[in-house]
Order: C-alpha cells, then structure tokens, then sequence
C-alpha cells in the first residue's frame, strides 16, 4: 500500500549506499528502498567512498557485507562524515512527517485495548501528533482499526467522499498505523529518543510506539493483554546493566518465568524447571516484554534504555542466549523469589498497573 506522505528529512542529493538485505521494508513506501531513496532525490550508490552522506547495512545476508562494513568504519575513523545506518536507521532517515499529523481512528485500536496510558491519544502524544474528534476536511490519516465498532463504516464513507472532493487525508489500516509508529522509533542513540517536537508522553506509551519495529506486534499485544488481566505484580531486579524479574504465567503451562535482558542484547527466559521459554522462536518473549513494559510504568527502567537493549536483542541469535551464564542468572533470579516467597528475603513485587487501566 503507497500513500502520498510528506517527510521528515529532504534527501534531495545525498549520497547513500545500500548493503546487504533491508528485510522489514515499511509497505507505505510502495516500492524498493533504492528506489524509495532515488524518489526523494538521493543518489543511490553500488560501491562506498568518503564521498558518501550514508552507508546502510541490511540485516540480510550479502557476499562483501562484513569486508564493506570494516571499510566504512575505517572511513569514519579517517576523519569521514559518512554516517553508518543499520536497517532502522534508514527507515527513520525516510520516516514520514507526523508532528502535528492529525488522526482519527475508526473502530477500536487493537494495540493497549482498554488502556489510557496506551490509548490512541496517549499514543499520539509520544509521537507529537494529535487526536482528532471526528472526520474533517483537515484530517491528516484516518486509521481503520482492526476490531468492530460503532461508526466505523460511517467515518471510512465520510472519509472517502472528502477524499473525492480533494481533500488530503489519507486512509490507512491498523497495521500502516504500526508501521508509522515504528518509523518514527529508530533515532540515532544521538538523537532524543522521542520524536522530533513531540511531548514527552507517559514513558509506557514511548516504548510501546518502539516495539513494533522491534519485535513481532503479536506478542506486543499478547504482553499487554497480560498486564491488563489483572494487576500485575512483577519482582524485579534491574539496574543499568540489566533488567530481570519474575513474570507469573497465565496459560496455566507454568506458573512463573524467569526472565532477563542485558545491556549488549543478551537474553532469556524460562520457567522454575529452567526449560527455556517457547515463546522466544528467535525473538523475546511475551514475558520479557511484559518486564520491560512493567518496568517502563512504573518508571524503574527509561523507555529509551529498554528500546536499546531491545534493539541489540536483534543481532543476537537464541542459542546464544541460552548459555550456561545466562541460565545461572536465570536460575538465581528463581531461587531469590523462591527465598522472598517463603519469607527469607525481603523482595518486595512492584505493581505495574495503575487503576486507570482498568477505567476503560
């Protein structure tokens, strides 16, 4: 799906090379990232030199790919201005313009259902957009959510017909939503790590606007499903090394999980028998993004931090993850909540979840 967008960066004249297989392409582009880049006036090369504004590396496999990336580091250490992109990197280099962007959303947002601190406005707060009441000529997008609702197919018919009167709002599905949201995440570590001109935001709702560029939406929603299905207790251990807890399952296979994240991108989970988590399947699972959403709430862990460690989360394969360190920390967060459960240790659970998620 392409839709007509204005952008946040001019790239009229830079100078970028592409290496390696750009392997989640945002669908609103339309079109290849090569030709995505020479539509906006960037001249697109095979072969790096100091000359260049960009060189983006691809999470895909591609035969010179490691030799190019020492070249390009050397370059930089040359005294070079060439900047070096991962795959989010360049999807924020083309991100769409959305400080401002008015949005109205037809039916129910599936992502933080029933939440207000992730509700559709709270949402658009972090990304320095804004909510609109109802369906106007001024409206920038027009979301249409997934779910059921009441008027939705009144407002995609009102939407339709100002669009056939001129107007510029463009209707986009749920999943486009996700896909803008998580263009707007992929900031250098030496830029804010919110949006360009946005509020602040509540720091959930930042992170939350991350995930989808970082993990699989399914399981963004199945974590916050699990903080929403009761008040969620978590014991937690975290500082600026790491974060790691006790997240109590709800599926009934078993009743807790022990889980934990480093600040280089190492992770893992499992249960009190030490089975490794099958939810991971090559990414984190739903009870470390559980964690790291309750820890985002309760202000223990900055959104910016968890979407770093996150971020390296994607470089990093699952057996490595699964080593014998790891399972030792794994294993040693189990045993101090068994110690807190029997009364041997004073560790007290944090409550993640205010009164207001349940308000809606």
């Amino acid at each position: 799906m392409r839709i007509a967008l204005p952008w946040a960066e001019d790239l009229s004249d830079r100078r970028v090379a592409l290496f390696g297989e750009i392997r989640h392409w945002p669908s609103y582009h339309g079109m290849a990232p090569d030709a995505a880049l020479m539509a906006r006036g960037a001249k697109v090369h095979t072969e790096l030199s100091p000359s260049l504004d960009y060189v983006v590396f691809g999470d895909g496999r591609l035969k010179g790919k490691a030799a190019a990336q020492r070249k390009a580091q050397a370059l930089r250490e040359q005294g070079s201005k060439l900047q070096i992109l991962d795959e989010a990197g360049l999807i924020y280099l083309m991100r769409p313009k959305l400080h401002d962007a008015r949005f109205h959303f037809a039916g129910e947002l599936g992502l933080g259902q029933g939440a207000q601190s992730t509700s559709p406005a709270a949402l658009l707060d972090t990304l320095g957009a804004l909510l609109a009441p109802e369906v106007d000529a001024d409206l920038d997008f027009l979301v249409v959510c997934d779910r059921r609702a009441k008027g939705k197919a009144a407002a995609k018919n009102k939407a339709a017909k100002l669009q056939a009167q001129g107007a510029k709002l463009r209707i986009i599905d749920e999943s486009a939503f996700m896909e803008l949201m998580a263009a707007q995440a992929g900031a250098p570590e030496s830029e804010s790590s919110a949006p360009a001109g946005s509020s602040a935001g509540s720091s959930l709702a930042e992170l939350v606007v991350a995930l989808p560029g970082l993990t699989d939406p399914r399981r963004i929603q199945r974590a916050l499903d699990m903080l929403r299905s009761e008040r969620m207790q978590l014991y937690v251990d975290v500082d600026e090394q790491h974060a790691a807890g006790i997240v109590r399952s709800q599926t009934g296979f078993s009743n807790y999980y022990s889980s934990r994240i480093d600040a280089d991108g190492r992770y893992s989970c499992c249960d009190e028998e030490l089975n490794l988590c099958m939810g991971m399947g090559g990414k984190v699972c739903k009870h470390l993004l559980v964690l790291l959403l309750g820890l985002a709430q309760s202000g223990e862990l900055p959104a910016a931090t968890a979407k770093r460690w996150l971020a390296l989360t994607k470089k990093r394969k699952p057996k490595a993850t699964a080593a014998a360190s790891m399972e030792q920390l794994l294993a040693d967060t189990i045993l101090r909540y068994k110690a807190a459960e029997a009364g041997e240790l004073d560790w007290r659970p944090t409550e993640t979840v205010p009164e207001d998620y349940y308000a809606f």
